[in-house]
């Protein structure tokens, strides 16, 4: 049996196609809900087509090492690990999907591109280690929580507003040039205010091509190494209307603390823009 279509099915119980290692393609069209393991250890997998399911199960794919595609445009929800280490997923497109859970990609080392423009969470290392991942769109606010997107070394940019930030982020980026964490860092959703007021340590550790940064006037504090070895870092900006705690190595780079108008970001290489009013106060907080 290399290939399954149930038109009318709505539910897949557990384990329903488990070990079926000559399986090639899934289709269920009306599919709404799927139990646990139903493709387990199905090795030769390569098309899963499912689209109308809302929630993808933890550790959906396990055992499955020869996935290309995925068609889920209805999925809100991915689960922890659903689709970690498949070499072969080259991009996925899910429009709907507020929220990647822990490890929903990781190591997909050929994942180019995603999609995913309602994306509000991605959470703890989703992305971690996939090296290829060079395009991203996720939703204009969005929370990345610790090691997200560890050692994506193909990704040059990200712009977005972020409400939460992770220690290790994007800690090995190191290709990433540009990043902006957008202007507005609050996001309130079901009774509960998120807020960015910190950049952890190590979220951008080892960002070796990162040129430039604006921190929004959110964050007050910024964590040890969390610019450790942007050797090619020139210009950080920061908009806080206060003296932002800055880690200790910081002292020890050519660094120079710059005025910073409201209406110019001009300056010269190694500065840390601050606002003009302050560049005392954190010539006396840096000694």
């Amino acid at each position: 049996m290399s290939s399954v279509s149930l038109p009318e099915c709505l539910l897949v119980e557990n384990s329903a196609f488990k070990d079926c290692s000559s399986l090639e393609e899934i289709t269920l069209p009306k599919c709404l809900f799927i139990g646990d393991s139903i493709i387990y250890n199905c090795s030769n997998l390569k098309t899963i087509n499912m689209p109308k399911l809302k929630s993808v199960p933890n550790a959906f794919t396990s055992g499955v090492s020869n996935l290309e595609t995925i068609i889920m445009p209805e999925a809100t929800f991915i689960g922890v690990s659903a689709f970690a280490d498949k070499n072969k997923l080259e991009e996925i497109n899910l429009p709907k999907c507020s929220n990647f859970a822990s490890n929903a990609f990781k190591n997909c080392a050929n994942l180019k591109t995603v999609n995913a423009s309602q994306c509000l969470f991605v959470q703890k290392s989703a992305f971690y280690n996939c090296t290829n991942l060079s395009t991203i769109n996720l939703n204009s606010f969005v929370g990345i929580y610790d090691t997200a997107f560890y050692n994506c070394s193909s990704l040059t940019s990200f712009s977005a507003n972020v409400f939460s930030l992770g220690y290790s982020a994007f800690q090995s980026c190191k290709n990433l040039s540009y990043i902006s964490l957008g202007s507005i860092n609050s996001y309130k959703r079901d009774y509960q205010t998120y807020a960015l007021a910190t950049i952890p340590p190590y979220t951008f550790d080892l960002c070796i091509n990162l040129k430039s940064i604006v921190l929004p006037e959110a964050i007050t504090y910024i964590g040890e190494n969390a610019f450790y070895g942007c050797n090619k870092l020139e210009s950080l900006y920061i908009l806080y209307s206060s003296v932002v705690r800055l880690p200790s190595y910081t002292y020890n780079t050519p660094f120079a603390y710059t005025p910073m108008s409201d209406s110019s970001y001009l300056g010269y290489y190694g500065s840390i823009y601050v606002r003009e009013s302050l560049v005392e106060d954190y010539k006396t907080h840096s000694m």
